[in-house]
C-alpha cells in the first residue's frame, strides 16, 4: 500500500512535451494494419439476432438469466473459451460470474474489490482473445468513493480471469494504466496476430479528455503489484467525445477491418475511428502525472455512423456483428442495427423503458444478452420466427 500511495503522490506532476512517439513494436504493428482494407459499400448482410427492420411485439420473448447478486450493472461479457458470464457492478465495485448461464446448473458468485480503485465504478469489461486476462474501464478520478480528494491517477485495469486467481481487487490485478479519467468504455484490440507478439493492446473512452486512448499494457506485473514501466498510452481524436455522467459508451473493435466502433452517447451518436492511421507523427503530451509517457496522434478524427436523426438518444451498450453495428439506447429501451456505412437496418423494443437498458453481450449461443441496470437483471433476446 506504500508503494501504492507513493505513486498516487505522482498524480498531479504534469510531463513536458518532448520527442515523437518512439515504439518500434507498436509502430510495425501499425504498418501491419494499414494493408487491412476496409470500406462501407452496401452488401447483402445478414441480419444480427433476427433483428430486422421494425420487430413487433408479438415475436418478442425476454428471458431473464439472472436477477441475483447485481447492484447498477453497467456491462457483461462472456469468457472466451469457457461460456461464464461475466458482470460488472457500478454500484458495489464488484464482478459477478455466472456459471452455466440459463441452464438448471446455473450458479453466480460475486466477487468485491477491497482497493476502491482497480474495479471502482466500472463502465465496461473487455476479454483477452487469447489469454484468461480481461480489462476493465473505469467512471472514476481515483477519490477512493469519495474518500479521499479525487487526483485523477485512474485508467484501465487488466485482471486475471483464471478462476483460481482471481478475487475481485488487488489481488487479482496484472496492471493498470491511469492516463484515462471518468473512462466510460474499453474494447480489446487487434494484438497480437500472427506477425506480433502479445502487446495487450486495449481502447478506452476517455470521459476527461473527451479521446479514445490506445493502450498497451506489454507485460504484467506479478499479481497485486505495481511496475507500470512498459505501459504506452496514445490519444486519439482529443475533444471529439462526449462523456454523459452515469451512463457508459461501450467500445466495439472490429479486429478484422481494425475498426473501433464508439457510443458517443454526450452527442447522441455512434461513431467509428479507423486505427489504421500511421503513428510516426505520435508526439509527447503533458499528462496528469509522470508514471508513464503519454503521446497523443494529431489529426484523427471520428466519423458518424448514426445520430438523433436516426433515432439515437442516449446510446450506451453496443456490439458488432456480421459487419452490423448493435446499438442499446438507454433512453428508450430500444436497439437498434445499422450497417458499419449507417445505413438502419432493423430494432427491437426491449420494453425496459427509459433509463434502464445496459450493456450488450452475444452468448456461445449466437443469441443477444442484455442488462436491465435498474432491476439488476441479465436478460436474452429470443425472436419468434
Amino acid at each position: 500500500m506504500k508503494t501504492l500511495l507513493s505513486m498516487l503522490a505522482l498524480a498531479l506532476v504534469v510531463v513536458g512535451c518532448g520527442p515523437a512517439f518512439p515504439d518500434a513494436e507498436v509502430q510495425a504493428a501499425n504498418d501491419e494494419d494499414s494493408t487491412i482494407s476496409f470500406d462501407t459499400t452496401e452488401q447483402p448482410l445478414a441480419n444480427a439476432f433476427g433483428i430486422n427492420g421494425t420487430v413487433s411485439a408479438s415475436r418478442i420473448t425476454l428471458t431473464v438469466i439472472s436477477d441475483k447478486l447485481m447492484y447498477r450493472p453497467s456491462a457483461l461479457a462472456f469468457k472466451p473459451g469457457e461460456g461464464s458470464l461475466w458482470v460488472v457492478n457500478r454500484g458495489d465495485d464488484s464482478t459477478v460470474i455466472i456459471d452455466n448461464p440459463g441452464k438448471p446448473t446455473q450458479k453466480v458468485a460475486r466477487f468485491f474489490d477491497d482497493s476502491a480503485h482497480f474495479l471502482n465504478n466500472p463502465t465496461q469489461i473487455a476479454f483477452s482473445k487469447l489469454k484468461s486476462e480481461f480489462a476493465v474501464s473505469l467512471d472514476s478520478v481515483n477519490d477512493y468513493n469519495g474518500q479521499a480528494q479525487g487526483n485523477l491517477f485512474t485508467g484501465p485495469t487488466l485482471f486475471t480471469s483464471n478462476r483460481s486467481q482471481f478475487e475481485g481487487g488487488s489481488q487479482s490485478h496484472l496492471d493498470m494504466l491511469h492516463h484515462s479519467p471518468k473512462a466510460m468504455g474499453i474494447a480489446a484490440g487487434a494484438r497480437p496476430t500472427t506477425a506480433a507478439s502479445d502487446t495487450r493492446e486495449y481502447w478506452v473512452f476517455n470521459g476527461m479528455a473527451g479521446s479514445i486512448d490506445r493502450y498497451f499494457f506489454n507485460k504484467p506485473h506479478a499479481l497485486g503489484a505495481d511496475d507500470h514501466s512498459d505501459g504506452i498510452a496514445i490519444r486519439y481524436a482529443a475533444g471529439q467525445l462526449k462523456r454523459l455522467a452515469d451512463v457508459p459508451s461501450h467500445l466495439a473493435f472490429d479486429a478484422t477491418s481494425r475498426q473501433l466502433y464508439i457510443a458517443d452517447t454526450g452527442n447522441r451518436r455512434v461513431v467509428r475511428l479507423d486505427t489504421r492511421t500511421a503513428i510516426n507523427t505520435a508526439t509527447r503530451i503533458a499528462a496528469y502525472h509522470g508514471e508513464t509517457p503519454l503521446h497523443s496522434l494529431p489529426g484523427t478524427r471520428v466519423t458518424v455512423i448514426a445520430d438523433e436523426a436516426d433515432g439515437l438518444s442516449k446510446p450506451s451498450g453496443l456490439l458488432v456483428k456480421s459487419g452490423l453495428v448493435v446499438v442499446g439506447d438507454q433512453a428508450t429501451g430500444k436497439i437498434k442495427v445499422f450497417s458499419v456505412g449507417g445505413i438502419f437496418k432493423g430494432e427491437v423494443d426491449t420494453r425496459l423503458g427509459s433509463g434502464k437498458l445496459g450493456g450488450l453481450a452475444e452468448g456461445p449461443d449466437g443469441k443477444l444478452y442484455f442488462l436491465d441496470s435498474v432491476g439488476g437483471r441479465v436478460l436474452r433476446l429470443d425472436l419468434a420466427q
